[in-house]
């Protein structure tokens, strides 16, 4: 109540424009801080716990030595042994996988299964198939890329930026600042002729949403932006995806036949630290 006092000494109506959004700013932060101030007492046991067929991962030895093949293909640092070995020690206590928290965190690094075709694809590439035909060189010249050309039009912006804005970061511009818009509308009224309902999502979640969504946050590089709230929350996160937030709507909750499918839409931004100095990899992303 006293930012609401401190601005009734004056007529809102006789604010300049910047002293209005001034207001709007200062609002949505107190607004925020209060938020964030009784959310952070809730408890994380509220959100539920995953639930692991730890029968399938630790007493089946041809999953456990599958496991280990995709951990290595995927360049991934699950280990199976260990949860092998807490999850042994946990059903000689008697005591139900819930009450063992790292367990459950060990388990968690461990991927999901790969389709066995995919097993047998190897880790050299190759050529699968060609299509249409191959275009006759260019006379006098060389095709450029996506990012030259928009560039060169002003309708994009990616260098000299780095003092303001993250890696991998961009700018769009007139037309192509239109396009990115035009596909979006375009996306959620072709989802809202077939039933869906669109939602305005939050871009901060608490880490046992984001993990429920199978998003690691504890290795040495985590695709997520952490936040520091302050002293009296615990830690959140900038959401990567809508569907993160989407599937926040659903904790704790059971859903009756009768109710299925549920169709949402949501547009929001992607928050991902996902950065690559590869040459193939260049340009806009994401």
């Amino acid at each position: 109540m006293k930012l609401l006092s401190l601005f009734s000494r004056r007529s809102i109506a006789n604010w300049t424009r910047n002293e209005r959004l001034g207001l709007s700013l200062k609002l949505s932060a107190y607004r925020l801080r209060t938020r964030l101030r009784f959310s952070s007492s809730e408890s994380a046991d509220e959100f539920p716990k995953p639930d692991f067929d730890f029968d399938c991962i630790c007493n089946d030895e041809k999953t456990s030595e599958e496991m280990k093949r995709i951990i290595g293909l995927r360049k991934q640092f699950g280990d199976v042994d260990r949860v092998k070995q807490l999850y042994s020690l946990l059903v000689e206590s008697g005591k139900s996988q819930n009450d063992d928290d790292e367990l459950l965190q060990e388990a968690l690094k461990i991927p999901n299964r790969c389709h066995p075709r995919v097993m047998e694809l190897g880790t050299e590439p190759f050529v699968v198939r060609y299509g249409g035909r191959k275009r006759p060189p260019f006379d006098g010249f060389g095709p450029k890329q996506f990012d030259e050309i928009t560039e060169s039009s002003g309708l994009l912006r990616r260098n000299s930026i780095g003092a303001f804005v993250g890696p991998r970061s961009y700018y769009l511009a007139g037309d192509l600042a239109a396009l990115e818009d035009a596909l979006c509308q375009y996306t959620l009224s072709y989802l809202a002729k077939r039933n869906f309902k669109l939602v305005s999502v939050p871009d901060i979640l608490w880490p046992e949403i984001v993990e429920g969504c199978g998003m690691n946050l504890h290795g040495e590089r985590t695709q997520l932006y952490g936040l520091n709230v302050g002293n009296r929350c615990r830690s959140a996160y900038l959401s990567g995806t809508s569907e993160m937030a989407l599937a926040g709507l659903y904790v704790n909750k059971v859903l009756s036949e009768s109710e299925l499918p549920v169709k949402l839409a949501a547009v929001s931004r992607c928050f991902r630290a996902e950065v690559s100095r590869m040459k193939e990899e260049r340009g806009i992303y994401r």
